[in-house]
């Protein structure tokens, strides 16, 4: 349920900031975990508000907590990047995801 919420607050750029405010209140509450879906929600909603900086938060928490990125984390990273002008890292961040197994798929970087 809390997915469904944090996920439905990011596809609208006026409630991403209730969205980053209700995971940071999650998480400090209980220990609570939050998992790849999760994550990649506040990616997207970062995206879409252009927040650039707060995407890559975000997958360095992934990261950081041992929650392993997948094709459709990877495709809302690249398209940030492509968005922003980054090709050249996006290339970057190609070749990791190739490297641990991960075929990209392009209808995941809408």
């Amino acid at each position: 349920m809390f997915n469904t919420v944090i996920d439905t607050l990011c596809k609208n750029p006026t409630t991403v900031d209730e969205a980053y405010r209700l995971y940071d209140d999650f998480i400090d509450s209980a220990n609570s975990h939050a998992y790849v879906h999760t994550h990649n929600a506040l990616i997207r909603g970062s995206c879409v508000t252009d927040l650039f900086k707060k995407t890559f938060s975000f997958y360095e928490q992934m990261l950081f907590k041992w929650i392993k990125p997948n094709v459709y984390t990877f495709g809302l990273l690249v398209d940030c990047l492509c968005k922003q002008g980054f090709v050249n890292e996006s290339k970057l961040l190609i070749n990791i995801m190739l490297k641990q197994g991960l075929l990209f798929w392009l209808p995941c970087a809408q």
